[in-house]
């Protein structure tokens, strides 16, 4: 009985400290989405006079870069991510790594066995560090799509300036603007997203788009183009590109106010990102405090749990 009563106190003991940890994190705003934080900080800086804190919601989270949707599509998340070789080959390659991994170190374990010793590990462990490489190289993909996908973001955020000089001023078709500077920037993601073979293979690999494919290849619009684009990559602004080009060809608006009005709204969609990250890492700060008193809790707490019972049934 006793022994039951101390497990049963050490129970509630780590669930009174796992929901004071939450609490803090709570409290410190960690689960709030940030673009409410943002507004937050926004209304206070223009003297609109909010009191209190803003209804803290453990639900609300900003959207991923990767569409639930994109997910199960392997093929896509490949070329977003880069990667030339078919889905089949690159799982055949993560599951051959992982089975490899396994199969070494299963070898490893059993040579003990051979001079009449004891494993020196569970067989189990070496199935589950094979299975911890295969997913690794799994979730390396999906990262480097999500990376190139907000690499492309950023990219297309530079262009609108120089389009409206160079469309304005040296009466450049769009296109061939667009082309231009994507082959200047440093970083070669929009270059290659907009090379033939390239944006062929990304809008057939996409079901919204596909039907579109043999109309964009018999006569290529750029708005059109753009904007399935920005479907199959689930890139916005490279649709809000298009909207663009096809506002500059379609209703003959003049270049350089649609240049420089997408411009303005990429710009200020970059700085609510940046926001957003500074928010965020202000809200990570409270973590390292609150790991390091539970570490602290972690070492002390059984000593004072012990000297506490111990004086209950002196």
């Amino acid at each position: 009985m006793p022994s039951f009563m101390n497990a049963q106190s050490m129970w509630a003991i780590l669930i009174v400290v796992v929901a004071i940890w939450v609490g803090g994190l709570w409290v410190a705003g960690y689960f709030v989405d940030s673009r409410v934080e943002i507004f937050r900080l926004s209304a206070a800086r223009r003297g609109l006079g909010l009191e209190g804190r803003l209804v803290r919601d453990f639900g609300v989270r900003p959207p991923r870069r990767l569409e639930m949707r994109q997910l199960m599509d392997l093929r896509r998340i490949m070329l977003l991510a880069g990667r030339k070789e078919s889905p089949g080959a690159y799982l055949a390659k993560s599951f051959g790594a992982g089975l490899v991994t396994a199969a070494v170190l299963t070898v490893a374990d059993l040579l003990p066995i051979a001079f009449g010793g004891q494993p020196a590990v569970s067989f189990v462990l070496p199935l589950l560090i094979g299975v911890v490489i295969m997913l690794a190289g799994i979730a390396d993909l999906y990262t480097r799509a999500a990376r190139r996908q907000l690499a492309l973001d950023r990219a297309i955020a530079e262009i609108p300036s120089l389009l409206a000089v160079l469309i304005s001023t040296r009466s450049m078709p769009l296109a061939d603007a667009v082309v231009m500077i994507a082959k200047a920037q440093q970083d070669p993601i929009l270059a290659e997203t907009l090379d033939p073979a390239n944006w062929r293979d990304l809008i057939a690999a996409c079901p919204e788009t596909r039907p579109l494919l043999a109309e964009l290849q018999a006569q290529p619009s750029a708005g059109s183009l753009y904007m399935a684009l920005g479907t199959a990559c689930g890139s916005a602004n490279m649709r809000e590109l298009g909207i663009a080009a096809r506002r500059i060809q379609e209703t003959g608006e003049p270049a350089k106010g649609v240049c420089l009005a997408l411009a303005r709204s990429l710009q200020d969609q970059q700085l609510h990102n940046s926001e957003k990250l500074v928010v965020r890492a202000e809200n990570l700060t409270v973590l390292p405090m609150v790991s390091i008193l539970l570490a602290l809790f972690a070492v002390i707490g059984p000593a004072i749990y012990a000297s506490m019972m111990q004086g209950f049934t002196s």
